[in-house]
């Protein structure tokens, strides 16, 4: 029998550097850094959260007091956050350096993403949720952790509007609410993809193995990344690009593998990311299931630096050693999320 899907609900979140008073779920400074969400700001300042929550999904208004939080890598699951300016300032502050957007602009922010978000004015943000798999599946993966939607002409304003109205609403019951989940994830679908669109062409006379060695990089968490699509992304012949690869002793296919490979490692090794199963973890390196990125991991086994992981039939989250100090139990509990 097919599991029943859980129904769509309302919930409201509010959250300040001492708690905050009101109906909802309260959220203090603390339990927030326990996700990996810092919080700063003068006193009394907080966020509330509004909206609706679907199975994989969530439609919110976030409205903020002046302060600013850190984003710590991992904090957002596996989820991609869309958010549309309404009212006041956002300042996204990252590696890439800083960023500031006004009202009748948007961003995005992935679950890598690691950076200082600042709201210096009252600020009014409509923001959708979506399993980054649901963009995977699209092929709409963005190449950067964090940043400005650079879509000016078409879809941010049909999906802020549709987004925001769904926040607002009283929560569907279970089959309405399936269809406008749906709706959800094609928009911000075809958002990303837009913005995968006006990016410039990567390759831009540069040597072409470096540029599709940055462009595995930058894409590697992306599932339907193949070297076809990565000639076509580099405008080059998939013939003159494997000839390039094999000119230096490499091909197309074994450096996604092993990039992919490698940012497994990593996530592995991460404690922020302990609660995130085994096929969580594939999913986010870009691998198709556990099993093939437990073989990728076994093909590399040769590297020194290569995690201890011990893949039982269901899989192992994390390698031992690099667990944190709670409990197993207490590591896999779900975290609350938006």
């Amino acid at each position: 029998m097919t599991p029943s899907r859980r129904a769509p609900d309302r919930f409201r979140v509010i959250a300040g550097s001492s708690g905050a008073a009101g109906a909802g779920r309260i959220w203090t400074a603390d339990d927030l850094a326990g996700k990996g969400l810092i919080l700063d700001g003068s006193e009394g300042w907080a966020i509330r959260a509004e909206g609706v929550r679907f199975e994989r999904s969530s439609a919110f208004r976030l409205h903020a007091r002046p302060g600013e939080i850190r984003v710590g890598a991992g904090s957002l699951g596996i989820g991609v956050l869309f958010c549309f300016v309404e009212q006041g300032m956002v300042s996204l502050h990252s590696g890439a350096g800083p960023e500031r957007l006004g009202p009748g602009q948007a961003f995005f922010l992935q679950p890598r993403a690691d950076l200082v978000v600042q709201w210096p004015l009252r600020t009014l943000l409509t923001v959708v949720k979506v399993p980054l798999s649901i963009l995977a599946d699209h092929g709409a993966v963005l190449p950067l952790e964090c940043g400005r939607l650079l879509a000016h002409r078409s879809v941010v304003a049909p999906v802020k509007d549709f987004v925001g109205a769904v926040a607002e609403t009283e929560a569907p019951e279970s089959s309405a609410g399936r269809r406008i989940e749906r709706l959800l994830e094609e928009m911000t679908a075809a958002l990303a993809l837009e913005h995968k669109a006006a990016l410039p062409c990567p390759h831009a006379g540069r040597d072409l193995y470096a540029a599709a060695l940055d462009l595995i990089e930058a894409r590697k968490g992306d599932r339907r990344l193949t070297p076809a699509s990565i000639a076509v992304s580099l405008n080059v012949s998939l013939r003159h690009l494997q000839r390039e690869f094999s000119q230096r002793g490499d091909a197309v296919a074994t450096a996604i593998r092993r990039l992919r490979a490698e940012y497994a490692r990593e996530l592995l090794r991460d404690p922020r990311f302990a609660a995130v199963s085994s096929p969580g973890i594939a999913e986010l390196a870009g691998f198709g299931s556990a099993k093939s990125l437990h073989r990728a991991l076994t093909d590399s086994m040769s590297d020194a630096s290569a995690p201890n992981v011990s893949w039982g039939e269901t899989g192992c989250d994390m390698p031992q050693d690099e667990l944190r100090q709670s409990s197993p139990e207490k590591a896999n509990q779900p975290q609350p999320s938006l």
